[in-house]
């Protein structure tokens, strides 16, 4: 624009124009940001029930006793329970909790993860492991499984995880994209 001598700064038009791109340019980085912060949440939890697996597979070993990780939709937390003489269970340490906005559960994703693959979900809330850390079936005669899988989703984007128990007990951590699982590096 045009200035008389001797006058300084910013028009008003710079000023809207400054004004509206950065308007712009926030409306673009917000939902970018909150989506990038929900795959931060549900991952983290992932990763915690991924530990605690670890977990309760060395107190079975550790204990050479029976152990289970329980988890609970209501609650959205998960703990471990060591098997006792007598055959009962005894919680061992505190529980987990899932991060805010997140929760037990796939959705509307039609195809398990893992050794479910191929299959309809089917949510383990309760995974067993033999005293050799081997995840087993609790049905007489126990057997050994490898179709263990947890699922965590986010409520307010589309993120979804799972946790699968391989035969030998180690756990694999899958997201889901768009219309199939991958492997997570873990």
């Amino acid at each position: 624009m045009l200035r008389k001598s001797g006058e300084t700064g910013f028009s008003l038009l710079e000023v809207l124009v400054v004004a509206a791109l950065s308007i712009i340019v926030t409306a673009i980085a917000v939902p970018n940001a909150l989506n990038a912060l929900d795959a931060y949440r549900v991952r983290s939890s992932v990763e915690n029930i991924y530990s605690q697996i670890g977990l309760a597979r060395m107190r079975a070993v550790g204990d050479f006793a029976h152990s289970r990780l329980v988890c609970s939709t209501s609650t959205n937390s998960c703990h471990i329970e060591v098997q006792k003489e007598g055959g009962s269970y005894q919680q061992e340490g505190g529980d987990v909790y899932l991060n805010h906005g997140v929760s037990f559960g796939y959705g509307s994703v039609s195809n398990g993860a893992g050794n479910q693959s191929g299959n309809s979900p089917t949510q383990d809330l309760t995974i067993y492991f033999n005293s050799r850390g081997m995840p087993i079936d609790t049905n007489t005669p126990p057997g050994f499984v490898s179709d263990y899988v947890l699922y965590v989703q986010s409520s307010e984007y589309a993120h979804y995880y799972a946790i699968g128990i391989s035969g030998n007990g180690k756990p694999s951590i899958y997201r889901y994209d768009t219309s199939s699982w991958t492997t997570e590096v873990n």
